[in-house]
């Protein structure tokens, strides 16, 4: 029997991240690393460390992140915008969260969630870029 997985792919402007998930939504590989602007082999890389895990199997990838649209568009992958996707996966892990703050290579985003929050809307966001937290 071909195992089913689901593949989440992460392509950020200095990292590459991939989730491997079951049947049952738990994690059976995740690793990331650096990219240093060389997407495609940083990616083929991860790949081939998750086959070792599973074998041959059968994946149904979506693809999230600031680097990743065009992958996805050239390769004819669902994308899926990166602040939906962090929301849909607290919603699922983590329901009982709030806020969450993702530190990216460039920017910052903040996610103010459905529950409890007077003053904010459902799934309010802000982005603040990386250099706007530097010191000049």
């Amino acid at each position: 029997m071909n195992n089913i997985y689901k593949l989440g792919i992460d392509i950020g402007s200095t990292t590459v991240k991939i989730a491997l998930l079951d049947k049952d939504n738990e994690i059976i590989f995740s690793n990331y690393e650096r990219h240093y602007a060389n997407i495609q082999s940083t990616l083929a890389n991860l790949l081939s460390q998750a086959r070792e895990i599973t074998g041959n199997v059968t994946v149904h990838p979506v693809i999230t992140g600031s680097g990743g649209l065009t992958l996805a568009n050239h390769l004819d992958i669902p994308f899926n915008q990166e602040v939906v996707a962090v929301s849909t996966a607290l919603n699922y892990y983590a329901p009982q969260t709030d806020v969450a703050i993702e530190l990216g290579g460039e920017g910052v985003t903040r996610t103010h969630d459905r529950h409890s929050l007077t003053g904010y809307r459902s799934n309010q966001l802000s982005y603040i870029p990386i250099g706007a937290c530097e010191e000049t």
